[in-house]
């Protein structure tokens, strides 16, 4: 299967855009996001049409990854050099409420796994991206706007 080149973003299950492999980043709204009302940028990524490539554009989408040892680790594990191609490699799985996925995918319902805040707190703690688990098929790297965690004590 050949590599994307785009990116969907979406908002809930609502399409927002498409974010294009370019140097640097380029992003397009949908046309059907561009006549919403109200009108809702991302961001500070104006309301346009057309592929926009800018430094508004660049720091949305970085700012929907990981951070630090996190960051390094996958890039170094998925062989993520680019933004774009970390982006693809952590799709389904960014922070907040956008949810980027490659053509032909949905975004799914939350799914919610109980906790309890000691077991939170032992994984915050850990200083490492170790903590957290990458091994598991569903491992998820983002806390943020993707999971909810319901203490059960």
């Amino acid at each position: 299967m050949a590599r994307p080149d785009t990116l969907h973003l979406f908002l809930g299950d609502e399409p927002v855009g498409w974010v294009h492999d370019a140097a640097p980043l380029a992003f397009e709204y949908a046309p059907a996001w561009l006549q919403r009302q109200p009108p809702r940028p991302v961001a500070a990524i104006p309301l346009q049409p057309g592929r926009q490539q800018s430094d508004a554009v660049q720091a949305f989408f970085e700012n929907l990854l990981p951070e630090g040892e996190l960051r390094d680790h996958l890039s170094t594990q998925r062989k993520a050099s680019t933004l774009f191609s970390l982006l693809l490699a952590v799709a389904g799985d960014t922070a907040g409420a956008f949810v980027l996925l490659p053509a032909g995918q949905q975004p799914q319902p939350a799914q919610y796994e109980p906790t309890t805040w000691a077991e939170l707190a032992a994984t915050i703690l850990a200083k490492s991206a170790a903590a957290i688990d990458l091994q598991g098929g569903d491992a998820r790297i983002s806390l943020a706007g993707q999971l909810n965690f319901c203490s059960t004590s």
